[in-house]
């Protein structure tokens, strides 16, 4: 697997600590975001002249171009389509359906929503996003053009889904909301004792938080904290697909870096970065591919998500 980060370097994500995290290659173009076609062996990369590159992902060879009727935020491939929050004219948000061979099928306006953070569904055809400014959490079916909405306590920051449950964070109120994913009614809330960058879901069950000089992990059943360890700094973290790891790239501190931290059943048991310190671009935004073997940043340079050093 990869790491794909949006300033266009790829980085290999893998088991072996001495192959993780290793620059693998810098695409030709840096990128808003990235999705996956497994199946058909391509990915795509949006950038913001309203444009969608197609590449062969044996190759990282670009064979393909889209277009879009707006700059893209956030892009998912699902079942043939490129699905995409994308921000129009007047601060506008639209959802917008693309055919892989062909330009937009269909448009869905967001209205006034404004995009903080977005998930979709591994399985139904919605995307789900969180409004920090209206304190609002969103699914849209790209399907049948039906938005629905929740309200939150607090201004959102993060959001994640797990179980068909809906994972709402509001790191600087110290909570996370539980919203169930067909109806957006609020089933459950857990406290935290600092507050977070990021949340995201561990392919365990147990929730991560990462912030206020921490790596914790909080159990969804007994609603409190499980374990924890300090960190010296803070990102948005990406889950690796197979293995149980998050990354994330450090921000607010020059040079960045990539980090990983390993969990096991709500416990944090290592965490390590890679070998580079200011050697290559690094952004914020990455996604990981399908196959777990490397890191897109967005944008970027292509990690090998295997080489990191142990902390």
């Amino acid at each position: 697997m990869y790491i794909f980060n949006s300033s266009g370097n790829i980085f290999t994500a893998s088991g072996n600590k001495t192959e993780d995290l290793k620059l693998y290659l810098k695409l030709n173009k840096s990128f808003n975001d990235v999705a996956f076609d497994v199946e058909n062996d391509k990915f795509y990369v949006a950038l913001n002249e309203n444009t969608i590159y197609e590449y062969d992902y044996g190759t990282f060879t670009q064979v393909g171009t889209k277009y879009t009727e707006g700059t893209v935020k956030d892009m998912y491939f699902r079942d043939g389509y490129l699905i995409a929050v994308s921000k129009v004219a007047n601060s506008r948000t639209i959802l917008e359906k693309v055919r892989v061979w062909e330009t937009p099928l269909k448009t869905i306006d967001l209205k006034n929503y404004k995009v903080r953070d977005s998930v979709i569904h591994d399985k139904k055809p919605i995307v789900y996003f969180v409004d920090d400014t209206n304190s609002k959490v969103v699914s849209v079916n790209y399907v049948t053009g039906e938005i629905k909405e929740g309200n939150i306590n607090h201004s959102p920051n993060c959001l994640d889904i797990y179980n068909g449950e809906i994972y709402v964070g509001c790191g600087q109120n110290k909570v996370i909301y539980i919203y169930d994913g067909d109806t957006l009614e609020l089933k459950d809330e857990i406290i935290s004792v600092t507050a977070f960058d990021d949340m995201a879901v561990g392919n365990d069950g147990y929730i991560y938080i990462i912030g206020d000089g921490y790596v914790k992990s909080l159990s969804r059943t007994l609603k409190q904290e499980f374990s924890s360890r300090e960190v010296r700094y803070f990102g948005k973290m990406e889950k690796h697909p197979v293995r149980n790891v998050f990354y994330f790239t450090t921000q607010g501190v020059s040079p960045a870096d990539i980090y990983a931290f390993e969990y096991d059943n709500g416990s944090i048991v290592n965490v390590h970065d890679s070998p580079y310190h200011g050697d290559y671009s690094l952004v914020t935004n990455f996604k990981i591919s399908p196959d777990g073997k490397s890191c897109l940043m967005v944008p970027g340079p292509y990690l090998n998500a295997m080489r990191i050093k142990k902390i």
